[in-house]
C-alpha cells in the first residue's frame, strides 16, 4: 500500500512538472508572438504578383559588405503627426514667403527631433503654379510647394517621410502635410543579414517601388535604414535594395530587418 501511495506522489510530482513546463512554454511562445507583433513593419504588402516572378541578381559583395548585427530602434512619441503653428500676421500676408514657411517646418517639426541624433534632408521650393480659380476675381490662384524630403537619422536614411507645405502667393496656407512623427530612441535589437534579407526579398511582408511590371531587376546598391510608419508604435529598421528593372526602372525593394 505505502509503495501504491509512493508510486502515486511521484507521479503527481511529474505532473506537476511536466504542468510547469508546459505553462512556461506557451508563456515563452506567447511573449515571442507578442514581440512579433510588436515590432511588426507596417508596409504595404505586394499587390503585383509578377513581382513574385521577378529574377532578382546581385552581386555577392553588395551583400558581404554589410555585417552590421544590431540597430536602434525608435520609438514615436505621438500618434499625431506634430502640428505647424503659423503667426496669423504672416498668414495671408505677401510676407509669409516659402523660404519663410520652410524655416517655420524646420523650427517646428525638424529641430525638436534633432536632440535624439543628426536629422538631415532635402528642401526644395517650387515653381509657381495655377491652382484653381478664385470665387470673387475668377483668375487662377497662384500657389508655390515647399517640400521636405530625403531624410536621414545619423547617416541612416528614413524612408516614407516627407513635409509638404503649399502656399498661396499672398501668403495663405492651403495646406501642411506632414509626414514626420516625433520619435526617440528606444533600444537596441538585433537584425537579420543583408543576405536573409535578399531571401524574404518576395515575400509578401516586403514591398517594392517600381513604375511598372519588370522580368528582371539587378540590385546596385543595399543599405540598412527605416521606414517611417504612418501608424504604429515604432520606427521600423528595413533593409533596402535599389537597382534598376529591365535595365532602366528605378526600383527599392523594403525587407523588415528586426529579429
Amino acid at each position: 500500500m505505502a509503495e501504491i501511495r509512493e508510486n502515486w506522489v511521484i507521479e503527481k510530482r511529474t505532473i506537476a512538472a511536466v504542468s510547469v513546463m508546459a505553462v512556461c512554454i506557451v508563456a515563452i511562445v506567447a511573449a515571442t508572438v507578442i514581440t512579433m507583433q510588436k515590432y511588426r513593419l507596417d508596409l504595404p504588402t505586394l499587390q503585383n504578383p509578377k513581382i513574385k516572378n521577378l529574377k532578382i541578381e546581385i552581386p555577392n559583395e553588395r551583400l558581404e559588405s554589410e555585417e552590421t548585427d544590431k540597430v536602434m530602434l525608435y520609438r514615436y512619441t505621438s500618434d499625431e503627426e506634430t502640428g505647424v503653428t503659423i503667426d496669423e500676421k504672416a498668414a495671408g500676408s505677401a510676407s509669409l514667403t516659402p523660404e519663410k514657411a520652410g524655416q517655420t517646418i524646420v523650427e517646428k517639426i525638424i529641430a525638436p527631433m534633432e536632440k535624439h541624433g543628426a536629422i538631415a534632408y532635402k528642401a526644395e521650393v517650387s515653381s509657381k503654379e495655377q491652382g484653381p480659380l478664385d470665387q470673387e476675381t475668377g483668375k487662377p490662384i497662384v500657389t508655390r510647394n515647399v517640400l521636405f524630403s530625403d531624410f536621414e537619422i545619423n547617416g541612416t536614411p528614413l524612408e516614407h517621410a516627407e513635409i509638404d507645405m503649399t502656399i498661396g502667393e499672398n501668403g495663405d496656407i492651403w495646406n501642411v502635410k506632414n509626414g514626420l512623427r516625433p520619435f526617440e530612441p528606444y533600444r537596441e535589437v538585433d537584425i537579420i543579414s543583408a543576405a536573409e534579407a535578399m531571401k524574404r526579398i518576395t515575400k509578401d511582408y516586403s514591398h517594392f517601388k517600381m513604375e511598372r511590371n519588370a522580368d528582371n531587376l539587378v540590385i546596385e546598391n543595399v543599405e540598412l535604414g527605416y521606414w517611417n510608419s504612418d501608424a504604429g508604435d515604432y520606427m521600423q529598421p528595413v533593409w533596402i535594395f535599389k537597382g534598376k528593372a529591365d535595365g532602366k526602372i528605378e526600383a527599392k525593394a523594403y525587407v523588415p530587418a528586426a529579429k
